[in-house]
């Protein structure tokens, strides 16, 4: 899943459950590089660790890492990957569903969004992708188990956590274009002044 962080939309999804976490891993670097160095951040669970362990031999460093969700200040770790439990899990659904009512994120994936609808409370309190075998996905895969759903959540995590920064650059402009013929073309215009009062006539 692949989500512009300025406009918070989605501009990608890649759906293959034929691949292995570690050749996922290589692919996701290299779309996040042709993006510009994108962030990544990926659950670090089950097949999330084969996937994480190969990010970080591959050296690439703009990651998610753990933070404290549960302090105050939030103190981030040295550790990649978002790790899933009942209680942050909840947190994180949460999170994405609140962003989407608000409009705070657009999701243009209908099979993203229908997928949000099959996510339900657990008798335990927690939330779980309640219709996993009982839809049929284009995908290929034998059953759903709501993965689009958390990559999109996840992403959603990665932008409202990270803090985005503006640099503004001045743009130098090319001698003779038609922008520095309009920016001569203006330091030649004569600066109006006061009208001078009679006493200076």
């Amino acid at each position: 899943s692949g989500w512009n962080a300025l406009k918070h939309d989605k501009i990608l999804e890649y759906v293959n459950p034929f691949i292995k976490p570690e050749q996922f891993a290589i692919q996701s670097i290299a779309i996040a590089r042709w993006l510009g160095n994108a962030f990544i951040i990926w659950e670090s669970n089950g097949v999330g660790r084969q996937f994480g362990s190969r990010v970080m031999e591959l050296h690439y460093s703009n990651v998610y890492l753990r933070r404290n969700d549960e302090s105050i200040k939030g103190k981030v770790s040295d550790i990649p990957g978002w790790a899933s439990t009942k209680e942050t899990k909840l947190v994180l659904m949460g999170q994405y569903r609140s962003a989407l009512e608000k409009g705070e994120c657009i999701n243009y994936s209908k099979l993203a969004v229908e997928e949000t609808l099959e996510y339900v409370f657990s008798p335990d309190g927690g939330v779980v992708h309640a219709r996993a075998a009982s839809k049929s996905d284009p995908s290929g895969a034998k059953t759903n188990h709501g993965d689009r759903v958390m990559a999109d959540a996840l992403a959603n995590k990665g932008m409202s956590e990270r803090v985005q920064k503006t640099v503004h650059q001045k743009q130098e402009v090319p001698v003779m274009s038609l922008a520095w013929r309009n920016k001569m073309r203006e330091k030649k215009k004569p600066t109006p002044g006061r009208e001078l009062s009679e006493s200076w006539r």
